[in-house]
């Protein structure tokens, strides 16, 4: 089953090709690489790299689709560089993925090329230190202002469960 709906994705390669370009205007010489991949949802599409001299569009119009097509392999863990041999040794790994609906509303599934790594907030205090200049500020007692401190859980009171607006009610006989 094809991939339906835009987003993220976890997906695993289950084949990788190098293949001709699929339109007839790339200029030559030129191919691509053909990555296969199943989603995390059991989804099945293809990823196509195109290795040309041809540019970029919109704010990858400076770069080359060559140096567009290493970027994403690069972030997908590739680290052989031009030697393309190796491409079977992609196949069972599992890469991020993104999806996304063209103009002709069809979807396309490109490598994703950005992580999300999360930081403490003592990082964040020190980041903001470091931009600022100024000393981090000793946390208050409250950090939302007043004079009592805050509960150590303050969703830990639990308001009685309501009754469920959907259940029956027993008719008398």
């Amino acid at each position: 089953m094809g991939i339906t709906k835009e987003g993220e994705y976890r997906a695993q390669i289950t084949a990788a090709d190098i293949i001709d370009p699929r339109f007839p205007d790339v200029p030559q010489p030129a191919f691509e690489i053909m990555l296969t991949v199943k989603t995390e949802h059991g989804e099945d599409g293809q990823i196509f790299l195109e290795f040309s001299r041809r540019s970029g569009q919109g704010n990858m119009a400076s770069k080359t689709q060559t140096e567009i097509s290493m970027e994403s392999l690069t972030a997908s863990g590739w680290a052989a560089g031009a030697d393309f041999s190796r491409l079977p040794e992609m196949v069972g790994k599992v890469i991020n993925v993104r999806t996304h609906k063209n103009t002709k509303g069809y979807i396309n599934l490109y490598i994703s090329t950005f992580a999300t790594t999360k930081i403490s907030p003592a990082e964040a205090a020190a980041r903001v230190s470091a931009m600022t200049g100024a000393a981090p500020a000793a946390s208050p007692s409250n950090p939302f202002g007043g004079g009592a401190a805050a509960p150590a859980n303050p969703f830990a009171q639990t308001p009685a469960t309501p009754a469920n607006p959907f259940a029956r009610e027993s008719l008398p006989r």
